[in-house]
């Protein structure tokens, strides 16, 4: 299970620390009993890399209270709580008029 969600965490945090940068970290495993678990955390600021990003996926596991046996038929970490980037402008307003 611990290199199936170093893995997971890897794949996505290329992409998800560069963009917007999620803040809460989703842990989601269904299994083979078709039981869908999550678990999820928002730590004080946005994870800045893939081990801190792996750390808190595989505490989340440690959080589920299931034989460390049990069969998953799906598991996926994830990121949500997106932040907008401090550098990035507002647009302006459609139909905002000048005077």
């Amino acid at each position: 299970m611990a290199l199936t969600l170093v893995a997971l965490v890897d794949a996505i945090s290329g992409i998800s620390l560069r963009a917007a940068g999620g803040r809460t970290i989703v842990l989601k495993l269904k299994t083979s009993e078709f039981k869908i678990l999550t678990r999820s955390h928002t730590p004080g600021s946005s994870p800045c890399s893939c081990e801190e990003l792996t750390d808190i996926a595989l505490k989340l596991r440690e959080r589920v209270n299931l034989s460390l046996q049990q069969r998953y038929r799906l598991v996926g970490v994830g990121l949500s709580n997106f932040r907008e980037p401090e550098d990035v402008t507002t647009q302006p307003d459609l139909f905002q008029f000048h005077d």
